[in-house]
């Protein structure tokens, strides 16, 4: 049976999609907040975030509006490794994007870090920060390219937190497609797209074996990484021989059904933004 381009193009999708999950997972963490303080306090989830090393430096990198809760004295964590508690956002470097006129929705670049004290590193358990040759440098052309979003969507972890039992469990979610040109969007926020992806997010998608289901809603990937999964164009991507790793384009911040799709920070510039804080 001769197989078609496009059942080729899918199964190179999944296959990448799955690689790159496997290679992430460990480096992309849920971010909580404490909504009850007191003797028996109650977690919620409140975004997701991406473990970096920068410089040498242990890094969460995440959206800004999910770490402005501390700004209100609300205490945020990460989760770690099965086995870990939820460790506190707190100790070390933390730094936030300016809203402008303090407004955190006009703010479009909305990046923050958390340069993370060493003790607070090894309380994650055996997760993974992402090394400097596994961050894309986004020189090639998305035309020729797969992307995907990865994060801990709310709507489907509002059961994994058992506060009663002390328990919790994530559901991780992805989902792949195009990074395209929307004129009305970049138009809508003010944006040249020089720093900034679009990933095509549509409300139907298409499951492993193939059927066609309801995508999840995205809010909770605010913080999550985009990956990119390569080139689905040449004939070396279908290759037995061809090896490729997932790298890290940029960070989701937004997500506007209107345009259909997820807005994301490219890389870069949140890299290098971190690298003069912490030189300061």
């Amino acid at each position: 049976m001769v197989e078609s381009l496009l059942d080729a193009a899918k199964a190179l999708i999944r296959m990448r999609s799955a690689h790159a999950m496997q290679d992430f997972r460990r480096a992309v963490r849920p971010v909580y907040a404490v909504e009850d303080r007191g003797p028996n306090p109650r977690l919620k989830h409140a975004g997701t975030g991406v473990l970096l090393r920068i410089d040498g430096h242990p890094v969460l990198v995440t959206a800004a509006h999910v770490l402005d809760p501390l700004r209100q004295g609300v205490e945020l964590s990460v989760g770690g490794m099965p086995g870990t508690r939820p460790v506190q956002i707190e100790g070390g470097v933390i730094r936030m994007t300016t809203p402008p006129q303090g407004n955190r929705l006009k703010d479009h670049v909305d990046s923050a870090f958390w340069k993370i004290p060493r003790k607070a590193v090894g309380a994650l358990g055996n997760v993974w920060f992402v090394d400097p040759f596994r961050v894309s440098h986004n020189r090639a052309s998305v035309e020729r390219r797969y992307y995907m979003a990865m994060g801990f969507a709310q709507s489907r972890n509002r059961k994994s937190i058992d506060n009663a039992r002390r328990g919790i469990s994530n559901l991780i979610s992805r989902y792949s497609g195009s990074v395209i040109e929307i004129p009305a969007l970049a138009a809508e926020l003010g944006l040249s797209g020089t720093d900034h992806m679009f990933l095509n997010f549509e409300k139907r998608a298409q499951a492993e074996d193939d059927t066609t289901i309801d995508a999840f809603t995205p809010t909770g990937l605010s913080g999550g990484p985009l990956l990119d999964l390569g080139d689905f164009v040449s004939e070396d991507a279908y290759s037995t021989e061809t090896k490729y790793h997932a790298s890290l384009s940029g960070i989701l911040i937004e997500y506007h059904p209107k345009h259909k799709a997820m807005v994301a920070v490219k890389i870069g510039p949140i890299v290098a933004a971190i690298v003069k804080s912490l030189q300061a």
